[in-house]
C-alpha cells in the first residue's frame, strides 16, 4: 500500500510597478514569488511565473515574460500555461508593467 501525504504550501506573492508607491526603493518595482520562504521569481519586467507541484511542495519551473517590450511574449506565455501537468500551482506576480502586450489570447 502507497500512501501520499500532501503537504502545505506556504507561498507568499508581492506585485509592484513603477508608480506604486510602496515599490522598492530605486527600482520600478519586483516582483516577489516565495514558496517556503525563497524567492524563486527571476525579477523580470513583466509577468514572472513560479510553477509549483502541488504534492510536494517542490518548485518544478520558473519563467518570466516581458509583456511590455515583446510583443509575442503573450502568447508564449499562453503556450506554456496550455502545456502545464496537472496537479501543480501555478504563481504569478508582475514586475514593473506587463499591459502593453498583453494579447487576449493570454486571457
Amino acid at each position: 500500500m502507497v500512501s501520499l501525504q500532501r503537504r502545505a504550501v506556504d507561498i507568499f506573492v508581492r506585485s509592484e510597478g513603477c508608480n506604486d508607491p510602496g515599490k522598492a526603493p530605486n527600482t520600478c518595482g519586483i516582483a516577489y514569488i516565495k514558496v517556503h520562504g525563497k524567492d524563486h521569481s527571476l525579477h523580470g519586467r513583466g509577468i514572472n511565473v513560479v510553477v509549483v507541484d502541488a504534492r510536494t511542495g517542490v518548485v518544478l519551473e520558473t519563467k518570466t515574460y516581458d509583456t511590455w517590450m515583446d510583443a509575442n511574449a503573450a502568447n508564449r506565455l499562453a503556450d506554456f500555461l496550455n502545456y502545464l501537468q496537472e496537479d501543480v500551482i501555478v504563481v504569478v506576480a508582475v514586475q514593473d508593467e506587463a499591459s502593453k502586450f498583453f494579447a487576449d489570447s493570454a486571457n
